[in-house]
């Protein structure tokens, strides 16, 4: 993440830039990727979290959590393993089926 809002999502072996993801209002706090690959996600002090077509890098859905900015995300839970927790600066913690 970044503090202009956009993600850059690198491939580190070849030290080289593949997308970045436009669209969240204030700095990019957390990121990662759902457990089946399929989707690049952040959260940003917008308190938003925005999830990502990591091929194209088109916005395929924005959560709008509140007024407080989140902080931090995890994935990977839920049977199905497609529930998301973030967690906003007001001590709030959001829960986000993707």
């Amino acid at each position: 993440g970044s503090g202009d809002g956009t993600v850059w999502m690198f491939h580190i072996p070849l030290n080289r830039c593949l997308q970045v993801f436009v669209g969240h209002e204030q700095a990019v706090t957390a990121g990662c990727f759902s457990p089946d690959g399929k989707w690049a996600l952040s959260a940003s002090s917008d308190g938003t979290l925005r999830i990502w077509a990591p091929k194209t890098g088109m916005n395929k859905h924005v959560f709008r959590t509140g007024e407080a900015g989140l902080t931090c995300i995890a994935s990977n839970g839920g049977n199905d393993g497609m529930l998301l927790l973030a967690g906003a600066e007001d001590g709030q913690a959001h829960v986000c089926h993707i």
